[in-house]
């Protein structure tokens, strides 16, 4: 491989990884990378980490339900997210200005992500802090705010580790996995 042709392959990885939150960066710079000068992109179902559990095995069968339900391609969900062993690295960016409509983005897709592992639609509002902190996203003063004027999409906030969504907070997932990616 050429020097300039290396080069421009880091410099696609490195825009591609730019906004994903810097606790995940570093692995999916990683993973994308060997990718890359593998020479190819991994095939729908592969995660392109050699020795790696395919998607179509690691996926919970509630998230492969809620993909069917909304049409939703496992390539989307592919798009969305990195399998990392047993866990799953968030491989998207949040592009909205607003902190309100990005705390209820990252919130469907935290309980997307804790789905791939076990199969329930929640997220903790401490990750939610975080995640919205590394997006530079977080308003402390009004964190609370867009979660009371969407509770409908959420079940219950007297505990605060376990939120789960709604058949409201699902569909709302669907629409934010659509706005993710287009």
């Amino acid at each position: 491989m050429e020097k300039e042709e290396f080069e421009k392959i880091v410099k696609e990885v490195i825009e591609l990884v730019k906004d994903v939150p810097d606790e995940y960066r570093h692995l999916t710079y990683q993973v994308l990378l060997a990718q890359r000068l593998q020479g190819s992109k991994p095939a729908s179902g592969e995660t392109g980490v050699k020795g790696a559990m395919p998607w179509t095995s690691s996926v919970h069968a509630e998230v492969k339900a809620f993909l069917k339900r909304n049409d939703i391609s496992q390539e989307v969900l592919e798009n969305l997210f990195l399998p990392d062993g047993e866990s799953f690295v968030p491989a998207y960016s949040i592009t909205t200005p607003s902190s309100a409509r990005a705390q209820i983005q990252i919130a469907c897709l935290a309980s997307l992500e804790h789905a791939l592992r076990d199969g329930v639609f929640e997220f903790s509002c401490d990750d939610i802090r975080r995640r919205l902190t590394n997006f530079g996203l977080y308003d402390k003063d009004h964190f609370r705010a867009p979660f009371k004027k969407n509770r409908n999409l959420f079940r219950s906030f007297n505990d605060l580790e376990h939120i789960q969504l709604t058949s409201l907070g699902v569909a709302e997932l669907a629409r934010v996995i659509g706005e993710t990616t287009s």
